[in-house]
């Protein structure tokens, strides 16, 4: 059993964190069906860990299997960072969790990139405060096509390429609506491949676990 132990019945700890939900339990999936190909003794780095849930899972797994790996995490929220902190320690995992926007106080060589990213399409202004408030809407609020947040993340990575591996692995969760075909062209036109690992239909929503890697 490597799901995370977590206190379900404590309604109030979801007010300012993202409840783990159906979307978390199919990166959850990814993880799992792309772990085969993670490097010995990984680095692994979760941006907007939320509750912590997937990097605890994500841990717990490579401990079942006898594996080690080094887990950090950021978050622009600090409840996150906190809530991220607590449940590793509740499942006896160790994560570093920071306050940060992407990896952007990294100093280090990443070689897994997970990432559930806000991919819910709202205003460009809504997307604006949420950021600016670092609030649970952060945590869903996405702008035009739900999709800005994704692209600002894979930026990050073109221009701070030298801070991943040669064979590092993005493992990233999209919603249709965020055109993973238009994604898929930028990052040919950027030095990266994507391929779509996984779909699935999770509460009406038609989902997408796809892998980032360089060409």
């Amino acid at each position: 059993m490597v799901d995370p132990v977590v206190d379900w019945s404590d309604v109030g700890q979801w007010e300012a964190v993202y409840r783990p939900s159906s979307d978390t339990f199919f990166l959850c999936d990814g993880v799992k069906q792309l772990e085969p190909e993670f490097p010995v003794s990984p680095t692994i780095f979760e941006i907007g860990s939320g509750s912590g849930y997937v990097s605890a899972y994500t841990r717990r797994l490579l401990m079942s299997m006898g594996k080690s790996s080094f887990h950090f995490s950021t978050d622009i929220n600090l409840k996150c960072c906190l809530k991220t902190k607590e449940i590793c320690e509740k499942n006896n995992v160790q994560i570093m969790a920071m306050r940060d926007c992407f990896a952007s106080n990294f100093r280090g060589i990443i070689d897994i990139l997970i990432f559930n990213p806000p991919y819910v399409e709202t205003s460009k202004k809504e997307l604006d405060e949420a950021i600016e408030k670092r609030s649970i809407e952060a945590s869903w609020a996405g702008g035009v096509r739900g999709a800005e947040v994704i692209y600002d993340c894979l930026r990050f990575i073109v221009q701070n390429i030298h801070i991943f591996s040669n064979d590092f692995m993005f493992i990233l969760l999209l919603d249709q609506i965020n055109s993973p075909s238009r994604i898929s062209k930028w990052c040919q036109s950027n030095g990266l491949k994507m391929m779509t690992i996984l779909k699935k239909n999770c509460q009406g929503e038609m989902l997408l676990i796809v892998k980032v890697q360089k060409q």
